[in-house]
């Protein structure tokens, strides 16, 4: 039941004031039901809320006209109910001196509150139960519940009273609410009428409430007020002044002192800065204080220097936890390593040579930006060398291009408050595009891309990609992944290129369109070759294969997977990031001969090594062994992405230990800052404004609409294809028209999802663009009926995947849903079609192919669905061809190009054309 009205206080108008300040001597009325009230059983946010035991009759309450005590006509709340069981009633909440919805306020000046009551005279015994105190939750469900009991011994209305002195604390309470010796009327959040309390009456009942007042008397308790330090990180330059503020939690009564002071840390008094200390008044009323830090300019080089302020001994209030702060004093002279002159050599060198220990492990650490978001001066204190956003992690501010390019330059402000003002370096996904951003242009994934078999388009898209990303502030894309899928039924085939080593490779050059020709081009970054080496390769495993074991021979982990790596040092790819596979059941993450003796030594990597997401913790072994031996297998910087505190504590002690050589630990450290000199990150660690208006540009959105035309496989064509741009058409599936679908994972979301989740051209929008003067009726799952004497020419059922990424899209069956598989047999059975799957790799679908006129793969397009329109109406013709051969089932798996017994339903490299 909703009555559509607010709860008003006396002399209020609106619905969220609570009553006013007390009268000297006048009871204040808190409500007379004159104005309407907020009621609804099932709205937790409803002024007056409705509860019962399950299967219970509802509590049905209105307000309704009655006499009074004194025979006027007045309103009044009505409440008719059945109750049999244990509980039951109704809620009312206030709102706090703010106004906000729903709080607590302050009744500490109140002594009772009273209310007329209307019964029957039945002797029943109802409760009155006020709610203080909020719990942890910090809302009315988890307050704290004291009651009065009253009777109904009167036919007729009653004035009941309840004097907040007498109510008793109830035996049950809500889960999270914190007791206290009494009723707490500083925060009083509501109070509940019980109806009933196991009397087991089984007859309808109504009565009626009015004229809740409030009377006063009560004495308010003295304020606690807590003092703390509003600014607990501060930062300026060499000779500014630094203004600290101080803040009281709530506007003292009388007057509170507290003293500050400053100490050193690395800066020193005198030299650095000059030291302070003092005494803060607080007149009552007044809950804001500052001082001053004036530090100094001695003209030499020393890197950024600390202070310690803090607070002690306050008078007429008490300390919060936050009392301690630092100033951070920016060193305006330039270090050697500063000098953008100088060799790339020599500049990590001399950096080098200045850091400690602790600040090389922090250089090692990447942690996620969700990890540090609260506590984002880890990144100086700890000389954090790199964060990364994970699948789905944005800005907690939106999800624009702009969004994202705030938050980096705000933690790449914070990371230079370290010593030595080393920059972070900021990684993301970019696996097909820069596809964690709201707007950003959506290539096809990878397996797509090998089917165009046409590295200059790929690295044109590297190109794009790039400059998406660069514009965003972020320098290092982890990406192309050169996996070589040799089972479709892993659920990340759709990020590898093919099932043959030589398409991998053929890819490459999307390395240099990341990187450039050099990495600190402009637009330009740092792209990763992945996962290193044969997760493609692993074996299926009881519904498992992600993360799995590579079981081949050293010959055939270099032959097949090894070789596209080959060929990304050759395009001298800034990282490698290994895999969470194992080969022959050892840990990639722990490999030493295939991490240093293979990709470092013999084949002379010299970018850095990133761990995949706390990828080391799958090594055997507790958490300093993980550490110590993903290490000194080669690993040079460590995806933490959470525990980042932990890593580098154990890493130290590792070190300090002697079981992670010190030659170790600088030659990981001076991989990743060459790589952060290369890139220019020095010299320009920010964001490029200028380039965010060019993120899902049309120019950009174009090299995507031709990868999807170039990315089509035709597998069959009865004489359907081209269709004609004429006459009446209908489009079927849900695939057609939900661009979350076209685009799978790793979309605006880890796992992806359906829906308008970003910007772009569905396909059926772009059949419409392409055949403007055809009529286009789009069912998303068709009955026959829906088909059979309709006048349509022709089909287009477009059917597929739904959106997984890694783990979650492990399939054994991969075959379509059976709403895929009715729809595909209700239109193609009764009209001309061509079916369009969706997919992330081959799916078992003789029986669709059987039924359709015309089979096209589009894999996962992107957001660029008007290419798929391109090629269906003949504007462009098929280019594609298959980089994974096509099973006739799922028992044939795995099925690769070259295998002894080779009989796929289509091979690998077919795909037809018009010409065909």
């Amino acid at each position: 039941m909703m009555m559509s009205i607010s709860l008003v206080a006396c002399g209020q108008t609106g619905g969220t004031t609570p009553p006013p300040g007390p009268g000297p001597d006048k009871p204040t009325v808190f409500q007379n039901f004159e104005s309407a009230v907020d009621v609804d059983a099932a709205d937790s946010t409803a002024q007056i809320r409705t509860f019962k035991e399950k299967g219970e009759d509802p509590l049905v309450i209105t307000q309704e006209t009655i006499k009074n005590a004194e025979n006027k006509d007045t309103k009044a709340l009505k409440v008719q109910y059945t109750l049999t069981g244990s509980w039951g009633g109704f809620d009312f909440k206030i709102a706090d001196a703010s106004g906000k919805k729903w709080g607590s306020t302050d009744w500490s000046s109140f002594k009772a509150i009273t209310f007329m009551f209307y019964g029957d005279g039945s002797g029943k015994t109802y409760r009155f139960d006020l709610l203080d105190n909020k719990g942890p939750n910090k809302d009315i469900d988890s307050a704290e519940r004291f009651e009065f009991p009253f009777k109904d011994d009167t036919k007729g209305w009653k004035k009941i009273e309840v004097p907040f002195d007498q109510m008793v604390r109830r035996g049950w309470q809500p889960s999270g609410e914190t007791p206290n010796d009494g009723v707490t009327l500083s925060e009083v959040w509501g109070f509940t009428f019980e109806l009933s309390n196991g009397q087991g009456e089984a007859v309808s009942r109504t009565i009626f409430i009015d004229d809740i007042q409030l009377i006063p008397g009560g004495t308010k308790p003295p304020v606690t007020v807590k003092v703390s330090l509003d600014t607990s990180r501060v930062a300026v330059n060499e000779g500014q002044q630094a203004t600290v503020t101080v803040k009281l939690d709530k506007k003292p009564t009388s007057p509170v002192t507290v003293k500050y002071s400053t100490a050193d840390k690395t800066a020193k008094a005198g030299s650095n800065y000059t030291a302070a200390s003092g005494t803060l008044t607080f007149a009552a009323g007044e809950d804001s204080k500052t001082f001053s830090i004036q530090s100094s300019n001695n003209n030499v080089a020393e890197g950024n220097l600390t202070v310690k302020y803090t607070l002690s001994n306050p008078t007429g209030a008490t300390l919060d936890t936050t009392k301690e702060g630092i100033l951070y004093i920016k060193d305006d002279e330039k270090f050697p390593y500063q000098d953008s002159t100088k060799s790339v050599e020599a500049r990590v060198n001399d950096l080098l040579s200045r850091m400690t220990l602790e600040e090389k492990i922090g250089q090692m650490t990447q942690a996620e930006r969700s990890a540090v978001n609260g506590k984002k001066y880890d990144l100086a204190d700890l000389s954090i060398g790199s964060l990364l956003s994970g699948g789905g992690s944005a800005p907690t501010t939106g999800n624009n291009p702009v969004d994202w390019a705030n938050m980096v330059d705000d933690f790449q402000n914070h990371s230079l408050l370290n010593r030595l003002s080393i920059p972070m370096l900021y990684g993301v996904d970019g696996v097909h595009g820069h596809h964690n951003v709201y707007g950003a242009t959506i290539f096809p994934h990878n397996i797509g891309l090998g089917a165009t078999r046409n590295p200059e388009l790929v690295k044109k898209i590297g190109e794009v990609t790039a400059a998406e990303i660069y514009a965003t502030g972020i320098r290092w894309d982890f990406s192309p992944c050169l996996c070589v899928g040799r089972d479709e039924r892993w659920g990340r085939t759709y990020e590898s290129f093919g099932e043959d080593p030589e398409i991998a490779s053929m890819m490459t050059p999307i390395i240099d369109g990341y990187q450039g020709t050099s990495l600190n081009n402009k637009n330009s970054v740092m792209a990763t070759a992945k996962h290193y080496v044969g997760d493609g390769g692993t074996t299926w495993n009881n519904g498992k294969i992600d993360q799995g074991d590579t079981q081949v021979d050293e010959a055939t982990l270099r032959k097949i997977h090894l070789a596209p790596f080959i060929e990304a040092i050759k395009h001298n790819v800034g990282t490698i990031m290994p895999s969470y596979s194992s080969w022959n059941g050892q840990k990639l993450h722990g490999h030493k001969q295939l991490l240093t003796d293979i990709l470092k030594t013999e084949l002379g990597f010299k970018g850095f090594l990133i761990s995949d997401w706390a990828a080391i913790d799958q090594i055997p072994g507790d958490y300093n062994s993980d550490i110590k031996n993903s290490i000194n297998a080669g690993l040079d910087m460590i995806m933490v992405p959470d525990k980042y505190q932990t890593f580098i504590t154990g890493a130290i002690a590792e070190v300090n230990a002697g079981n992670i050589p010190m030659s170790r630990i600088d030659d990981a450290v001076k991989r990743i800052l060459t790589k952060k000199f290369e890139l220019g990150l020095f010299e320009k660690p920010f964001s490029d404004r200028s380039e965010l208006a060019e993120v899902g540009s049309a120019a950009h959105r174009a090299v995507a609409r031709q990868a999807v035309q170039e990315s089509l496989v035709l597998l069959k064509n009865d004489s359907l294809l081209p269709l004609k741009k004429t006459g009446k058409l209908l489009v079927a599936g849900a695939h057609a028209n939900d661009i979350g679908l076209q685009s799978g994972g790793w979309t605006i979301s880890w796992q992806g999802k359906a829906g308008a989740i970003t910007k772009g051209t569905t396909i059926l929008e772009g059949i419409k663009q392409v055949a403007p003067t055809a009529t286009v009726d789009h069912v998303v799952t068709p009955s026959a009926a829906d088909v059979t004497g309709k006048g349509y020419e022709a089909a287009i059922v477009v059917v597929g995947e739904q959106p997984y990424a890694e783990g979650a899209g492990d399939n054994g069956t991969l075959t379509l849903s059976a709403a895929d598989q009715a729809t595909v047999n209700n239109v193609c059975s009764n009209v001309k079609c061509v079916v369009v799957l969706i997919s992330g790799r081959p799916m078992i679908v003789n029986d669709q192919l059987a039924k359709s006129s015309a089979f096209v793969a589009a894999w996962l397009p992107g957001s660029e669905g008007a290419g798929v329109a391109d090629v269906l109406f003949g504007d462009k013709n098929f280019k594609g061809k298959l980089s994974f051969s096509w099973p006739k089932s799922v028992a044939q798996l795995p099925l690769n190009v070259g295998d002894a017994t080779y009989d796929p339903l289509f091979a690998y490299g077919f795909g037809l054309s018009y010409n065909q």
